[in-house]
């Protein structure tokens, strides 16, 4: 028996006032002033901010651990999807949260 392994995708908008207030109130290095705020915001996922703030969103383990946040990819200039899992693995298209993906799966009768 294969044990599940626990995969989640989440897609943020960056251009919304919640995230610039998130970013504003976090320490911006002089060199992150510089960034955009879709590359602040990328930057301060890397460092762990997705997991504070969305403590009850963000999934575990099966052993209560973190999920590694293995991808972000930028969709376009406002929109951000991240791809989270014990592993990489691929997200099936017709699972995603993301319209570009799902949406090229969809079977027309």
């Amino acid at each position: 028996m294969n044990p599940h392994c626990v995969q989640q995708e989440v897609l943020l908008m960056a251009n919304t006032s919640f995230f610039r207030n998130q970013l504003c109130s976090n320490q911006i290095t002089e060199e992150q002033k510089n960034y955009s705020l879709i590359e602040q915001l990328e930057d301060a996922c890397w460092n762990g901010l997705l997991y504070e703030m969305f403590p009850g969103i963000i999934e575990k383990t099966a052993k209560g651990k973190r999920l590694f946040l293995w991808q972000v990819l930028h969709n376009n200039n406002s929109c951000l999807e991240m791809e989270l899992g014990e592993y990489p693995q691929e997200i099936e298209e017709s699972m995603s949260l993301n319209a570009y993906k799902f949406l090229l799966s969809f079977r027309f009768n």
